[in-house]
């Protein structure tokens, strides 16, 4: 009988803490994110204070505000580690973050010839538990105001006024919510 106790005393605890600690985890995922998020656009920020203007991202510099991932396609954390000297001529590091395990995991990865550098969020998804990259729109044509993707599910727009945004589509790694808030993760 006191062996049923036990097992019974036992069971109602993992019953409790185990939803608790994936609770727990879930909300280190975003607080993660969002610290990437605001670090990235701090680099930004400082990268616009060292050379007076924000760094030029293919599509940009026509006069458009310009959205580019920080996925292996775009030359942005190259430029912000101080890599690429194309658009960072002083080479200075003005980002930095936790390092990735491998291609396509969380963090910040660099292939071992340097060929390959891109920032993941901390959210596995997808078939084959692949991370997304997070999203910056530069203010290109200097007007202080960006229309970036809304938190919404209609996949509108909104107005937000400042010079650089970041955002993570979050757990789901899409564009707005489809229930009642939004766990997009944004730096604005």
């Amino acid at each position: 009988m006191e062996l049923m106790v036990v097992i019974t005393i036992i069971a109602i605890l993992s019953s409790i803490i185990i939803p608790a600690g994936h609770a727990v985890q879930s909300n280190m995922k975003k607080v993660q994110a969002q610290k990437t998020a605001t670090e990235l656009r701090t680099a930004l920020m400082s990268y616009f204070t060292e050379y007076k203007r924000f760094p030029a991202f293919p599509g940009g510099g026509n006069g458009a505000d310009t959205t580019v991932a920080t996925d292996a396609t775009t030359p942005v954390m190259r430029t912000l580690l101080g890599v690429d000297q194309t658009y960072n001529r002083r080479g200075v590091q003005f980002f930095s973050s936790r390092p990735a395990k491998g291609k396509g995991l969380p963090g910040l990865f660099r292939s071992p010839d340097g060929s390959t550098i891109e920032l993941l969020d901390p959210f596995l998804s997808g078939t084959g538990g692949v991370s997304n990259p997070y999203y910056i729109m530069i203010d290109s044509n200097y007007d202080n105001s960006l229309l970036v993707p809304s938190r919404t599910a209609n996949g509108s727009t909104e107005e937000i006024f400042t010079n650089v945004a970041v955002w993570s589509y979050g757990v789901d790694g899409v564009q707005g919510s489809q229930g009642k808030s939004s766990d997009d993760i944004t730096a604005y």
